[in-house]
């Protein structure tokens, strides 16, 4: 078992090596790149790295020398930055007791590792330059001329404000929806109602005309049953 832990582990070194692409044989240490002692610390690491960043930016400088020099110090900063980075490659520092001699300038491509991007690092936008800070503020910052920037807070309040009043107007149509549509079934039940009152206004009359027809009716028969009594009496 201890043997197979131990194939393990050279394995694992084996592809850890691998991975450090070695660009040449003979240069300057990434510390020597930030002009730092190998025991500097994370703060000194972060102090020269702006520094330097600024001297040799390309926009500052356009040559192909200051662009390989802010390479070279952005690839020092990546790697040293990090702790776990940068006990990796102090290890690959480490004298080869075969003779040869190992390369310093290496390049992690761990695929799981997120790449550090330093110029989003707080740091540097306190450290910018600022010689077209002037001429910047003079531009419109929402690319429409007339319009000046607002402050988070107005904008909040504004969509705060905009949904209150969207709110409101909802709850103000739905009240008259509900409202109108109170009115016309109130409407409606009164035309029925009407409609209704006149049926039994028609049927009431129609009662009334049949008890007069009855009371003629009886009243003829009446008449006609006393006349014939009186003929009666006349022929005897």
């Amino acid at each position: 078992m201890l043997f197979v832990c131990g194939l393990f582990n050279r394995k694992i070194r084996f592809i850890l090596q691998r991975k450090i692409c070695l660009t040449r044989c003979y240069y300057e240490t990434h510390y020597e790149v930030l002009q730092l002692p190998r025991n500097c610390t994370q703060k000194e690491i972060k102090t020269a790295f702006i520094k330097l960043s600024k001297q040799y930016h390309p926009d500052k400088n356009a040559n192909d020398s200051t662009h390989n020099k802010f390479v070279k110090l952005n690839e020092a900063y990546t790697i040293l930055s990090r702790p776990e980075t940068r006990r990796e490659y102090d290890l690959s520092l480490v004298p080869d007791t075969s003779g040869v001699r190992r390369s310093r300038n290496i390049h992690y491509d761990y695929s799981y590792e997120e790449p550090i991007k330093p110029f989003r690092d707080k740091s540097f936008w306190e450290n910018r330059d600022r010689s077209n800070d002037a001429g910047n503020m003079q531009k419109p910052y929402y690319g429409i001329k007339g319009i000046k920037r607002v402050s988070n807070s107005w904008i909040l309040t504004c969509l705060m404000l905009f949904m209150l009043f969207g709110v409101g107007l909802q709850a103000y149509l739905i009240n008259k929806s509900m409202v109108f549509s109170r009115k016309a079934l109130e409407d409606e039940t009164s035309r029925n109602a009407e409609i209704l009152r006149r049926l039994r206004q028609r049927a009431q009359e129609s009662d009334g005309d049949s008890a007069v027809l009855e009371r003629l009716q009886r009243n003829s028969d009446a008449w006609r049953a006393l006349r014939g009594k009186t003929t009666e009496v006349k022929t005897e």
